[in-house]
């Protein structure tokens, strides 16, 4: 019993035709009649009754049908498995995440990662989710992790997590004593902004703040969240910062504060190519790790 046997046998099943199957196959019709003979000897039982110039399948063969397709079906599979297997080899996963995410996500979770895939290599960049984006729309890198809201033109959100933000105070501080910080804290407390207004992190912390009708002393401001960190730690103010800025800061006071200050991020991969088995591989152990480590759960 070869392939050839059961894929001519397939084929007369499905056409109820000699003929017909052999046209499909590209063979001839007697080359169809002789692997079937030879497959009815193998098995030691008949397969096709043969009147007027047609075939009609015996009870056995609607019974052995069955076990065929889902002998081929494992084929497809195995194939599929090659096919993944192949693109896995030898191949270079490239991902780009803001700053803080890449210290305290992508770091711990590389190394792991690249002992379970030897022959894969991975590029880590840390950028702002702007060039992020565009970086993933051109078909640059594999896989980003942005802020939203984003123009979504040339890529796709493969999930999204809604993150509350922490009060970072600096060592010492008064907050140290509290189990969480709450906005009336903060009214007239020196505090480290942003200095994009527009900026995901100060623009939901400045709603809750005004809903609040709290006034921080906000004389200073920063660039980025690294930049807002280091004016913390310093000294200068307090700040609301993203969890992963925040778990990076052992040296710093860190409080959940109340009501919740949240931002959205996305994991996203370029709309044109469809998703590869590395990246599903790296995306599966990306939220694990943020559920672990973060409690985080896509919405």
């Amino acid at each position: 019993m070869n392939n050839r046997q059961l894929e001519a046998f397939r084929m007369v099943m499905n056409t109820g035709s000699m003929s017909v199957a052999a046209q499909r196959l590209g063979i001839s019709q007697p080359a169809v009649s002789r692997l079937i003979r030879d497959l009815e000897q193998t098995l030691a039982f008949t397969l096709f009754d043969r009147r007027h110039n047609r075939v009609y399948p015996t009870s056995a063969a609607t019974a052995f049908a069955r076990e065929v397709e889902r002998y081929f079906i494992g084929l497809d599979h195995l194939a599929d498995s090659a096919a993944q297997i192949r693109l896995m080899r030898d191949e270079n996963l490239r991902v780009a995440a803001p700053p803080a995410f890449t210290g305290a996500v992508l770091a711990p979770l590389s190394s792991r990662f690249l002992e379970q895939h030897p022959n894969t290599s991975l590029s880590c960049s840390a950028q702002s989710s702007e060039l992020i984006l565009s970086q993933v729309a051109a078909g640059q890198c594999d896989l980003g992790v942005v802020l939203l809201p984003v123009e979504q033109t040339g890529v796709r959100i493969v999930a999204e997590y809604r993150v509350s933000c922490q009060c970072i105070a600096p060592a010492g501080h008064r907050f140290a004593d509290q189990k969480q910080v709450a906005a009336s804290d903060l009214d007239r407390e020196p505090f480290v902004h942003l200095t994009d207004r527009q900026h995901p992190v100060r623009y939901a912390a400045e709603q809750v703040l005004r809903d609040q009708l709290v006034r921080p002393d906000s004389r200073i401001d920063a660039s980025d969240m690294a930049a807002v960190a280091a004016l913390v730690r310093a000294g200068a103010g307090v700040a609301l910062a993203d969890p992963f800025t925040a778990s990076q800061l052992p040296d710093c006071v860190v409080r959940d504060f109340t009501p919740q200050v949240t931002v959205a991020i996305a994991l996203i991969i370029p709309a044109a190519t469809p998703q590869t088995a590395l990246q599903t591989r790296f995306l599966e152990q990306l939220e694990s790790h943020l559920a672990y480590r973060f409690r985080l759960t896509p919405t």
